[in-house]
This record gives C-alpha cells, structure tokens and sequence, in this order.
C-alpha cells in the first residue's frame, strides 16, 4: 500500500490529505483529515474515499472522487499514485478475508464496482 501526505487547497489550509494505493483492495483512496479540536483527540474525519474492493480503480476515478469533494488531483500526485499502482499491483486474492469481503462488496456497492469486483476475482483466478 503506498501512502502519500498532502496539504490540501488553500480553502482548506490546515487539513490534511493522505492519499495513495492499497492493492489488497485493488483501489485508490483518499482521506481529508482536519486537525483534532483538542490536544488528546483524534483528527476529524471529512471525507474517506476508496475504502471498499474496486472502488477507485484508476486515476481518472479517483480524480472524478476528489473533484466530488471539491479536491483537485494534480498531475505530479497523479503520475506518483499510478507508478504506485504499476509497482505494487492488485493483491486483491490470496489474502484470508478476501472471499467475505468481496462477498459483502459485491451485495452492498452499486453494479459498476461490483462488475470491477467480478473482473478482479475472475483475473485473479486466472492466475492461480
């Protein structure tokens, strides 16, 4: 899984956004933090895209993802997560978990992701 640390925009100056690719689950993601409001608190969730199998698998999802939540992807970022992406590869099969949670992916995200889902299982399948 690669992981990159942004500042956001100057709209939102001392967010913060981590963003990268997490093979396992064969997607991209992004997560916008803003600073926890005490000391011994966590940070504030705004947003976290990417968490389920498929869901962002190619930089121009990502980017419509991120334009949704009023992020833009830059080209520099872009280039970095999709070499990510090449390096690492899709792990998406040959984990423990991962039949239960493409199971329960495939019955709770919208038709377009779960056809990525069945891409994904049966070309890591095809592999095996």
């Amino acid at each position: 899984m690669s992981r990159h640390t942004l500042f956001p925009n100057s709209t939102h100056p001392n967010d913060t956004l981590t963003i990268g690719w997490d093979a396992p689950l064969a997607t991209f993601y992004a997560r916008r933090t803003q600073p926890a409001p005490h000391p011994t608190d966590e940070p504030v969730e705004v947003f976290w895209i990417g968490g389920t199998p498929c869901e962002l698998p190619t930089i121009q999802h990502l980017a419509d993802a991120l334009f949704n939540e009023g992020e833009t992807l830059h080209a520099d970022v872009a280039h970095l997560l999709d070499a990510d992406r090449l390096a690492e590869g899709s792990r998406f099969l040959g984990r423990p978990a991962t039949g239960l949670v493409a199971a329960v992916a495939l019955e709770t995200t919208g038709p377009e992701q779960a056809d990525r889902i069945r891409a994904e299982l049966t070309r890591e399948a095809g592999r095996g």
